[in-house]
């Protein structure tokens, strides 16, 4: 038995609430022979002795032996054992290890004051540091999560976090320059059209290395794109379906053929779905690789268990060596479950630097930074229009999902939940359609509307008083979310029970029996790809068992249209006419705000509401002035 658990059974006996002694106060002297001490610890007189010596050394009794006739030994009890817990947990966390503090954080025996002094030290924690390497320190950033991260395969990926740290390990063939929304080089140094309607032949960078050491080939590339078409690999399996071969022409050569036309081939490839993977590892073990990923970008994944994932600088990335050299997430979801009994939601998620948000005595009255931004993307609340049922009836839909007061959810819900969403995209809201090409465009798209219901199940006879049943993640604000959409439909005769889903399952294989899906849609990169992986997908959430004349109308249009943004007001079209049929409801954007202390510096937000810590450095605490 433990030093402490020994503690505690004795403090249980004599001073605990019912016990023997009950109402003695701490440092009260009681009269302890050393027999009664051990039958009270179950051990020999011997070991009682050893244990007292090892309480006295740490200070939690004070031990008088009696010596002569009718002198009595005396002990005195001088901390109660959630003070010793709390004095070991806080050391713990000194000494760089979080998991018992936290632990801790859900014992019934801490008061309000015991938890505060334990969240400052965990605060304390998470926070940016130099620690000692040797001849020079690691500046390292800490973060708390609150889920595990498993799987890291980026042809996995669809939620926010591992899609940014997608791109923090990988890299695609071309990305998106972001100045001038052009594509441009990235692990592809060039590119050309060998025909003009489907084959591209692309030339590699030389001299790339994956993070275990082998350089980047062609055959990498050719797995990769050949890998994301195959249902069983990839969860993006409909977005690649259009490429028929790739073919190796040398080292750092290849052609990619397509079986149609696509005007919007290299948003694809910049998608973060399409990072390159090394063949080697992939094909060897895909569970270990998904787990412990190897790419080549400018961080590797140095630990990645159950209770944490570290990021380390890969000295060799083509890109640039970070500044940082290690980033260490935390999953503690005893941080994130605290607020979630509570009648208020948290103001902020944990993620990013998001430690103001929460009660900790160590972030508050100091001056720390933040910068924000409106998210790309939305939370959506979407039908599932491959289940029979009575949300396969327009009306119905219409008035679950045209009840719904989005403004009303934002102002009670409150936090990071900030303006109502239009549009999944919000490059597309703002998109504002101009001239008579436009015109005809529109009048073009419109003329299905009268056909979008041939997509969908009609099972009108079906009972109204069925309960529907919403599935969301865990996590993220979905749990107030859901119980906020299941109040509201309940005031508009609607019964709705909530399933979360655990970090691991999948969510779409819920389909079988969610009526409806909470789901938060990022925006990675181009909004064009997460359209179409989303509609016209045969696995994405939006796609129609049975594809309409419509659908067929816009892909046929996308096909023919080669300027980006008309694509893009194709596509605004599309969804005007998606939202009108309530097929799925567009609720609200995040306000993404990373808030950090002043010696973090060069710190922006990407478009998924992540810290680009490719550019964070840090500054040495001593060298920040007050007034920072």
């Amino acid at each position: 038995m433990e030093l402490a658990e020994h503690y505690e059974r004795l403090y249980e006996k004599l001073l605990a609430h019912g016990s023997e002694r009950s109402g003695t106060q701490l440092g009260q002297a009681l009269e302890l022979p050393i027999e009664r001490l051990a039958g009270i610890l179950n051990c020999t007189e011997r070991n009682a002795k050893l244990i007292l010596r090892r309480w006295e050394s740490a200070g939690w009794v004070r031990w008088q032996a009696g010596r002569g006739r009718g002198n009595r030994s005396k002990l005195s009890l001088l901390k109660a054992p959630i003070r010793i817990q709390l004095d070991r947990a806080v050391d713990s966390v000194l000494q760089g290890d979080p998991r018992p503090a936290v632990g801790l954080l859900g014992s019934a025996m801490l008061s309000g004051g015991h938890k505060d002094e334990l969240l400052e030290a965990i605060a304390g924690f998470f926070r940016s540091s130099s620690v000692s390497g040797g001849s020079s320190p690691i500046d390292t950033i800490r973060l708390p999560t609150y889920r595990p991260l498993p799987n890291l395969d980026p042809a996995r990926l669809m939620r926010r976090t591992e899609l940014h740290l997608a791109m923090c390990l990988f890299d695609p063939l071309v990305r998106l320059d972001e100045r001038s929304n052009r594509y441009v080089p990235h692990l592809a140094h060039h590119w050309e059209r060998v025909d003009k309607e489907r084959i591209w032949r692309f030339y590699l960078n030389k001299g790339v290395l994956f993070h275990h050491g082998r350089k980047l080939t062609a055959e990498d590339v050719r797995f990769t794109l050949e890998r994301l078409a195959e249902p069983s690999a990839s969860s993006y399996w409909g977005a690649f379906g259009n490429i028929r071969r790739v073919a190796v022409k040398g080292d750092y050569e290849l052609e990619v053929e397509l079986r149609e036309w696509d005007p919007a081939f290299l948003p694809l490839l910049a998608s973060p779905a399409a990072s390159i993977v090394p063949r080697d590892l992939c094909s060897e073990s895909p569970e270990k690789f998904a787990a412990s990923p190897k790419g080549t970008g400018p961080f590797r994944v140095a630990v990645n268990q159950a209770d944490r994932l570290v990021l380390e600088a890969f000295d060799h990335s083509f890109r640039r060596r970070p500044l940082l050299d290690r980033i260490e997430f935390w999953f503690i979801p005893q941080l994130y479950e605290s607020h979630s009994g509570a009648e208020e939601p948290p103001e902020q998620p944990l993620s990013s630097f998001q430690l103001r948000g929460y009660p900790y005595p160590a972030a508050q009255g100091r001056c720390w930074q933040s910068v924000s931004q409106m998210d790309g993307g939305c939370k959506l609340l979407i039908v599932n229009a491959g289940k029979h049922g009575l949300l396969q009836q327009e009306e119905v839909r219409a008035k679950l999902l045209g009840g719904i007061d989005r403004d009303a959810m934002i102002r009670e819900l409150g936090g990071n939940r900030s303006v109502k969403a239009d549009y999944i995209a919000k490059e597309i809201e703002e998109l504002r359609p101009g001239g008579d090409a436009d015109e005809d465009q529109a009048i073009s798209m419109r003329s299905m509307r009268g056909r979008l219901a041939d997509g969908i199940v009609d099972e009108s006879e079906k009972s109204r008083d069925e309960r529907l049943t919403l599935c969301a993640y865990r996590g993220a604000g979905n749990e107030w979310d859901a119980e906020w959409i299941a109040s509201a439909a309940a005031r508009l005769g609607f019964e709705i029970e909530i399933r979360l889903i655990e970090t691991g399952d999948s969510l779409i294989e819920s389909a079988e029996e969610a009526d409806l899906w909470l789901w938060d849609q990022p925006i990675p990169g181009d909004p064009e790809f997460v359209y179409r992986h989303l509609f016209l997908s045969e696995n994405g959430w939006l796609h129609r068992a049975r594809p309409t004349a419509m659908e067929e109308r816009l892909t046929e249009a996308l096909s023919d249209e080669s300027d980006a943004r008309r694509r893009l007001l194709l596509w605004r079209q599309y969804e005007s006419i998606q939202r009108e049929a309530f097929r799925y409801l567009t609720l609200y954007r995040w306000e993404q705000t990373a808030a950090y202390p002043p010696e973090v510096r060069s710190v922006s937000l990407n478009r998924l509401g992540w810290v680009n810590f490719e550019n964070v450095w840090l500054r040495a605490p001593d060298e920040v002035s007050p007034e920072e």
